[in-house]
């Protein structure tokens, strides 16, 4: 079971691009649905469609180049003063 759905996504697009595979699939949870969604908007993947709680998703190259150069995780966490 993966703990960090968001990593693990974007680990697996990312293997899949230094692979220059055109799919790759991830397990489908509405937090993944969401984030491929701003993917899908801003131009980054072709598209992704979900069959029996699987995410496929096609990735974009331009010129055979991936459409996304650099991914990265950023964590903002609140500190509660005591």
């Amino acid at each position: 079971m993966v703990n960090d759905i968001v990593a693990d996504l974007l680990t697996r697009i990312r293997n899949a691009h230094l692979r220059n595979q055109k799919e790759t699939t991830v397990p489908s949870t509405k937090m993944v649905a969401s984030v491929l969604s701003i993917l899908k908007s801003e131009n980054y993947i072709e598209d992704f469609s979900e069959v029996d709680k699987v995410l496929t998703i096609r990735l974009k190259y331009i010129a055979k180049k991936p459409a996304i150069t650099h991914l990265e995780k950023i964590t903002i966490r609140k500190y509660q003063e005591y």
